[in-house]
């Protein structure tokens, strides 16, 4: 019955697929442990004073391996929440990858650079987990800065272009798009763009990224706008710079 409830939980991908060995040891064990009790007991031996005995004992290994019973309460936290599948991406305190196995001390992630991770299941009890698989779009928040020098008509014709081209674009959702003249910066016009990726999936969103970034260059390009960069100028005054201005060399 184990076995069969076992290929219908990983056909459907339920959590309880990784746990089914231990169950199926456990109550293996609470039926041979049982079996011999009642077996000693019609023989006339002394059975409270064996599980009196064992009680203690239990006690005193719960104390030595407390760390591994915490785990193993973790992982049935994760059983029972189901914060995280195997196959999606989450961020669990410092650590961020995708989840490849989650057992009964640990939960094991890919990390971006190939590492493998493992996490003991008592800190993914007692961790905030941030499940980035499970977003419904991606966020972007991205500036550009424009020279001081363009005029009001255009740095106007400009914006509405940056609009369009959010509005225009299939893979930006369009429930929040903003372009905004946001801020007077030391060397630039800052610009302001929000918006979200309709896919969280990495590759999409940063295909979308590339596509928009490409079209907000092309808009400013065709206004005849100019991005800015840091720059200084510096005023110099007195009888050396008047004479540098003048082309003459100091006397």
């Amino acid at each position: 019955m184990i076995d069969h409830f076992a290929e219908g939980a990983r056909s459907r991908r339920l959590q309880v697929a990784a746990f089914i060995p231990l169950i199926k040891k456990t109550l293996a064990a609470f039926f041979v442990i049982f079996s011999v009790l009642v077996t000693f007991e019609s023989l006339g031996f002394e059975v409270k004073t064996f599980l009196t005995g064992l009680g203690i004992g239990g006690l005193a290994f719960a104390l030595a391996a407390q760390d591994t019973i915490a785990n193993m309460f973790g992982s049935f936290v994760v059983l029972m929440d189901q914060p995280f599948y195997v196959g999606e991406y989450i961020k669990v305190a410092a650590f961020e990858g995708t989840v490849e196995e989650i057992g009964l001390r640990s939960t094991r992630l890919r990390t971006a650079e190939r590492t493998q991770v493992v996490i003991p299941n008592k800190t993914v009890a007692s961790e905030v987990i941030t499940n980035v698989t499970r977003m419904p779009q991606r966020r972007v928040d991205t500036a550009i800065g424009v020279t001081y020098d363009t005029p009001i008509d255009k740095l106007q014709e400009v914006l509405a272009d940056l609009r369009a081209v959010l509005r225009t674009d299939p893979g930006v959702h369009q429930a929040q798009t903003v372009v905004s003249f946001a801020n007077f910066q030391d060397s630039s016009l800052r610009i302001e763009i929000l918006y979200f990726t309709t896919d969280p999936d990495w590759q999409q969103h940063m295909a979308v990224r590339e596509r928009v970034n490409l079209a907000i260059m092309r808009a400013v390009a065709a206004r005849g706008v100019s991005f800015a960069f840091p720059t200084s100028v510096m005023h110099l005054d007195g009888p050396v710079a008047r004479q540098l201005a003048g082309g003459g060399g100091p006397a």
